[in-house]
């Protein structure tokens, strides 16, 4: 079973990487750190149809580096995330 099979497993670095670059139509290798709304926007909608999560804007609002995106993802699939606010 691989980590994105697992049990409670999100994305890792290299798929958000695949997704921006997705969007951005150009090569992983070209996606810099920072996530702007457009990108954001496209992330999000990706992970709610690939993993059927549900990313709230308090959750949105903190994902503004490929590193954060991580974590705050992370932190969904754990339930440490609590809404309107940071994670406990």
């Amino acid at each position: 079973m691989s980590e994105a099979d697992a049990p409670g497993a999100g994305p890792g670095r290299e798929e958000i990487v695949a997704i921006l670059a997705a969007f951005g139509d150009r090569p992983p290798e070209e996606v810099p750190e920072g996530i702007d709304s457009m990108e954001l926007a496209w992330l999000v909608h990706q992970i709610e149809e690939r993993y059927g999560d549900s990313v709230d804007d308090a959750a949105m609002s903190r994902m503004t580096t490929v590193s954060t995106a991580l974590d705050v993802l992370a932190e969904l699939r754990s339930g440490r995330h609590s809404p309107g606010g940071p994670a406990a």
